[in-house]
C-alpha cells in the first residue's frame, strides 16, 4: 500500500498531508468530516449502550401515533420520533386503528414497512450488473398493494394542517376524537382501493346515513379537525387510497432515504493516483448517527463513462460530475438536456482499468488496484452500501483521477 494512506483502526483511512495536497483536497474537508464523527454521540442517535434508540414513523414525521416495544410504549412525537432497542418488534396504532403490528423496529419506519410480508421482496431487490436496486419495487409496491395504499392514503388526510410536506401533525384533540369515535374499530385497510373512503357503499344510494359510508369516511365525518370550518369534511381531505397514495408514499420513503443516506459517507471521496502505479488502495465506509444500523452488504462494481442514476431520485449519484460544457458553443434550445447518468442496463463495467482486488462489509471497506499501463484519465466506482435490519441500498459513487 501507498505510504501516503495511513491505515488506522476504528478511524478507516485517514489521508496524510501529502494525499490531499495531491488531490487537491483541502484539510478542512476532513476536519469537518472527523467532527461530525466526534458528534455523533450527541445527534438523534444513541448517547450511551444503556440508552434506547430513536426512530421515526413515516420519512417526513408523523405525531400522535401510539406505538410499542418489548421494552418501550408512548405516542410519536414531534417528526414521528418514538424509542426503541436495535432487535426489537414494534406495533403502531391511533387507538384501536392498527397501522403496523409486530414489524421490525428501526430508524425510519415508513408505508412499506407496515405489512411485514413485503419485507422479502423488498430485501431481494433487483440486481443488474452487479448493482441492487428497490426504487422501481417501493414504486410498484406503492401504487399495486391495497393495505399500503389505503394506510398511506388515510395517514395523510388525518394532517390537522392538512400540509404533508412539513409532516402529518396528529393533535391531541383529533386523536382523542379519533379514539372515542364509534367507527374507528370498524375501519378496515384490506379492502378494494376504489371502494376505500368511498361515500356510498355497495351502490346502497338510499340507505340512511352514516349506513351507506364506508367506515373511515364515517368517520372523517365524525371528527371535527382544528382547520375546517364543517366537521363533515372526509371529501376536502381527500381520504382515498390504492394508487392515489402512491405519491405520498414515495415521498415518505425518499425522504428516509436521504436522511439514511446523509450518514453514509467514503473515506476518501476522491484518490488521485499517478499513472502506471499498480499498489492496491484502501477506501473505508464511515457511518455516522447509524451505530444500530451497521454495514451488511456491500457491492462494488468499477465502470466507465456515465454513473448509474441514483435508484431514487434518478439523477446522478453523489460524488458524480457534470459533463463539461462549451462555453463557447451556442445553446441550442431545441437540443435535449446532456445525460448525466445511465440506467443500471447501460452501465459500462467494461470500460475500466479498475480492478477490485477485495469488499468486506465487516469491516466496512474495499481495495482495489490499477491495471498495469493505465494512462491518464478518470474512472468511478459505484459503491452499493445495504444497512443492518433496513431493506435499502444506499448508491455512492467513488472518483478516481489518474495522472
Amino acid at each position: 500500500m501507498q505510504a501516503n494512506l495511513k491505515v488506522r483502526s476504528g478511524a478507516g483511512v485517514i489521508p496524510s498531508a501529502e494525499f490531499l495536497r495531491s488531490s487537491g483536497r483541502s484539510l478542512a474537508l476532513l476536519l469537518m468530516v472527523l467532527g461530525s464523527l466526534l458528534s455523533s454521540a450527541c445527534s438523534d442517535g444513541n448517547s450511551g449502550s444503556d440508552e434506547p434508540s430513536v426512530g421515526f414513523f413515516m420519512g417526513r414525521g408523523m405525531s400522535g401515533v401510539d406505538y410499542q416495544t418489548e421494552t418501550q410504549r408512548g405516542v410519536t412525537g414531534a417528526r414521528g420520533r418514538y424509542l426503541y432497542y436495535p432487535g426489537e418488534r414494534v406495533t403502531f396504532s391511533i387507538g384501536p386503528i392498527l397501522i403496523a403490528e409486530n414489524i421490525q423496529a428501526k430508524r425510519y419506519i415508513t408505508p412499506p414497512d407496515f405489512q411485514p410480508e413485503l419485507q422479502s421482496r423488498l430485501n431481494t431487490g433487483t440486481t443488474v450488473k452487479g448493482i441492487t436496486t428497490y426504487g422501481q419495487l417501493e414504486r410498484d409496491i406503492a401504487a399495486n398493494d391495497r393495505q399500503v395504499g389505503n394506510k398511506a392514503g388515510f395517514l395523510s388526510a388525518l394532517d390537522d394542517d392538512q400540509d404533508n410536506d412539513d409532516g402529518i401533525q396528529l393533535g391531541d384533540n383529533t386523536r382523542q376524537q379519533i379514539i372515542d369515535s364509534p367507527f374507528a374499530p370498524l375501519v378496515n385497510f384490506d379492502v378494494d382501493p376504489n371502494t376505500f373512503g368511498s361515500s356510498i357503499l355497495n351502490n346502497d344510494e338510499d340507505a340512511p346515513p352514516p349506513v351507506n359510508l364506508s367506515p373511515e369516511t364515517a368517520l372523517f365525518n365524525d371528527i371535527c379537525f382544528p382547520q375546517d370550518r364543517n366537521c363533515n369534511d372526509s371529501v376536502s381531505r381527500g381520504l382515498s387510497g390504492g394508487n392515489s397514495a402512491a405519491g405520498f408514499v414515495s415521498k415518505e420513503t425518499e425522504e428516509a432515504y436521504f436522511a439514511m443516506g446523509s450518514g453514509i459517507f467514503l473515506i476518501p471521496e476522491v484518490l488521485t493516483i499517478p499513472a502506471g502505479d499498480t499498489s492496491i488502495w484502501r477506501v473505508n465506509i464511515r457511518l455516522v448517527n447509524l451505530e444500530e444500523h451497521p454495514v451488511a452488504q456491500l457491492q462494488v462494481v468499477p465502470y466507465g463513462g456515465l454513473p448509474i442514476c441514483d435508484p431514487v431520485t434518478g439523477i446522478g449519484t453523489p460524488g458524480t460530475i457534470p459533463p463539461p460544457v462549451d462555453e463557447e458553443e451556442e445553446e441550442d434550445p431545441d437540443a435535449p438536456e446532456p445525460e448525466v447518468c445511465v440506467d443500471p442496463e447501460e452501465l459500462a463495467i467494461e470500460d475500466t482499468p479498475v480492478v477490485v482486488h477485495s469488499v468486506s462489509p465487516e469491516s466496512s471497506s474495499f481495495e482495489f488496484f490499477l491495471e498495469p499501463g493505465t494512462a491518464p484519465g478518470e474512472a468511478s466506482i459505484a459503491v452499493n452500501v445495504k444497512l443492518a435490519n433496513d431493506y435499502r441500498w444506499y448508491l455512492k459513487n467513488f472518483r478516481i483521477i489518474i495522472k
